[in-house]
């Protein structure tokens, strides 16, 4: 059962245990996947004398960078067959597109990046099921393609796992289900599957139970009434009367005894908790399953902590007698919530097995305790060290690493140790623990393979846009330097806000300037932005729209819903003072922003380009961390990951499995 590798590794490796051992080395000796692995962050890049540019990447990199299209150092680092440059160069030094050689320590980096990324070659089946057009309602054609392809592995896998335990699969439990379109499509013809949708946000249940009746899941609720009283009662609201107080609009009064919302968890009076559906009732707290009926769709709006479906597990209906046994599944679970949905394989024992699709690693939390955000030792500015050791201190217990081999990886690691006047020296020290910053997480998330060149230069516009404006901002005090922040007190009335980069890995000292998205027209230009960024800081200081990630409500991360110990850290940032200084510049000075920065948006690319690059290794040691999680456990017997759909149309693309003995 499964694939011939557990794992999509390249052929160098001769197998699970050698690619883990490489590429946790790698890891945690290699400066430089350090460095653009959460080390630098773009906002930084018009900041710095000397620039970030030169300080983080090597002088023989930038020389040959110098000249190079972004579109053909694109193809280098990800399409170009390395080998070619093993040979000696036989056309005069002009090999390459009429290039140099690029420079051999660039190729090792290069090569050593593309040998531990996982494979993503997807092979489809021989046979399409195509979703039907009801099924496929409200998707668009990248969903389509990620549910019609993980529907099929789903489906195959639900046989292999019967034939392998001898045990059929009598429901899929949908981890996140949202909109449900992966369990609508599994209910329906031809899987015709009974699934048990868990989702925690009630309007997701509402707008997924009106599709079912799109896709002629369901029969669409009729209201049967009373046309004379209805037309009577319709008189008597336009008349301003009353004419039955215990009707109005012609709906009956509500029973107390009836759930309040449907799809919800609720608790009955004798503390049963039952799923609110559509004619549930204390007494039958299942949803009605015809006996004569194909797939079904249960809703269940519920938290699941810690992988346990205690709570649920009584919910959950049957056609027949047979005790359930359930598989796992999700489609791009985001952060933390694919960790749940791992342990519901030990944390429950009516659950067989878990085939799970994760995304947005940027909202993983660190299970060891923040990774060290505040950049590279070679980048770091003194000051900047008390704040970085605070922020190590935060621990969640269901983040990243999951496994104990990542948990327990001891290695030597080289630090520069500072004195009052400076960098004295280095120091090397053991350390233990695998830990990624949320900068690194969030390169992960990137795509560079499917870059093209139109995408790619909208977004290089974008992070020079906002790079940008990072320099206005420290050059009209809205921001300070950690240097002069040390130095300088702040008074109530300066707007310095002591703001740093969303990441964290900025030269500045305090709370970051969240904007966010803009309207596109406000990227058309670069004064637009500048004045697209004003209004937005000017309609969020109206209404208190402080980001959540800036100034958490109660002391509570809004992300992982656990307290948070020092909320004097997270301040308020004053956008109102920040837009009224901003409107304070002239267009003109704007634009001479632009211009005096735009030749060195090549130089932000390239950083940004070897950035996204170098992340591919993070998301692997992410999804090699969950995969060694499930090897650990003693009830799996099985465990491997693999590619269900392809990588240009949906680049998160792994699903891990797991199946019990």
């Amino acid at each position: 059962m499964g694939p011939e590798k557990p794992l999509p590794i390249s052929d160098v490796f001769s197998g699970p245990n050698e690619f883990s051992e490489s590429l946790l080395e790698f890891l945690t000796t290699s400066e430089l996947l350090e460095r653009f692995c959460g080390g630098i962050h773009v906002l930084d890049f018009f900041t710095r004398s000397p620039s970030l540019y030169e300080t983080a990447i090597p002088q023989e990199w930038r020389e040959w960078f110098h000249d190079i299209q972004i579109a053909d150092i694109l193809d280098f680092l990800m399409r170009e067959d390395l080998q070619k440059f093993n040979g000696d160069d036989d056309s005069g030094g002009f090999a390459w597109r009429g290039r140099p050689f690029p420079p051999q320590s660039l190729l090792d980096y290069v090569g050593t990046v593309r040998m531990h990324l996982m494979r993503r070659d997807f092979n489809p089946p021989q046979k399409e099921v195509k979703l039907s057009r009801p099924v496929a309602s409200g998707m668009k054609v990248k969903k389509v393609h990620e549910v019609q392809n993980f529907a099929q592995y789903v489906e195959r896998l639900t046989g292999d796992i019967a034939e392998y335990t001898g045990q059929p699969i009598t429901h899929l439990v949908d981890f996140g289900s949202g909109q449900n379109y992966l369990g609508r499509a599994l209910a329906s013809e031809p899987y015709n599957r009974d699934i048990i949708a868990i989702e925690t946000r009630p309007h997701n249940i509402e707008g997924a139970k009106t599709l079912d009746v799109l896709a002629k899941l369901v029969e669409r609720p009729r209201t049967m009434r009373n046309k004379k009283l209805w037309l009577l009662e319709q008189r008597g609201v336009q008349s301003g009367k009353r004419r039955n107080p215990k009707t109005t609009g012609g709906q009956e009064k509500t029973d107390d005894r009836m759930p309040k919302e449907d799809g919800e968890c609720t608790l009955c009076e004798d503390g049963r908790m039952v799923s609110a559906a559509p004619n549930a009732t204390p007494d039958t707290p299942l949803e009605a399953i015809p006996a004569d009926a194909k797939g079904t769709v249960q809703y269940i709006n519920h938290w699941v902590v810690n992988g346990s479906l205690g709570p649920i597990m009584p919910q959950i209906g049957s056609k027949s007698q047979t005790p359930p046994s359930l598989l796992t599944i999700s489609l791009h679970s985001c952060g933390n919530l694919l960790h749940h949905a791992l342990r519901t394989v030990t944390a429950n024992p009516e659950v067989r097995a878990v085939a799970l699709i994760g995304c947005c690693y940027n909202l993983m939390t660190e299970r060891l305790g923040k990774g060290m955000t505040y950049k590279h030792p070679s980048l770091r500015i003194p000051d900047a060290v008390k704040r970085m050791e605070r922020e190590a201190s935060a621990k969640d217990e269901m983040g990243f690493p999951m496994s104990e081999r990542m948990c327990s990886y001891q290695y030597s690691k080289k630090k520069k140790k500072h004195g009052l006047d400076g960098v004295d020296g280095d120091l090397e020290e053991e350390e233990e623990g695998i830990r990624l910053n949320i900068t690194a997480r969030m390169m992960a998330v990137q795509a560079p393979q499917n870059w093209g060149p139109k995408d790619s230069d909208s977004f290089f516009t974008r992070h020079f846009y906002r790079s940008v404006l990072q320099r206005i901002f420290l050059d009209i005090g809205v921001i300070d330097t950690c240097r002069k922040a040390s130095a300088r007190p702040q008074s109530p009335e300066t707007p310095i806000v002591r703001a740093v980069s969303p990441a964290g890995g900025s030269d500045t000292a305090g709370q970051p300037i969240i904007i966010g998205g803009l309207r596109k027209s406000c990227y058309s230009n670069f004064l637009s932005y500048v004045r697209g960024a004003q209004a937005k800081m000017e309609a969020m200081a109206m209404s208190n729209g402080v980001p959540e990630e800036v100034h958490p409500e109660d002391g509570v991360n809004p992300r992982t819903g656990r307290p948070i110990a020092d909320t004097s850290q997270y301040p308020p940032v004053p956008y109102a003072k920040i837009a009224a200084a901003l409107g304070l510049i002239a267009d003109e000075e704007i634009e001479d922003y632009h211009q005096r920065y735009l030749p060195r948006k090549h130089e932000l690319s390239i950083a940004w380009s070897l950035m996204a690059y170098s992340a591919g290794v993070v998301e692997s040691a992410i999804v090699l961390d969950r995969w060694l999680w499930l090897k650990e456990q003693d009830e799996i017997k099985e465990a491997w990951v693999e590619p269900v759909f392809d990588y240009g149309m949906s680049p998160r693309n792994l699903c891990i499995v797991g199946v019990k003995r």
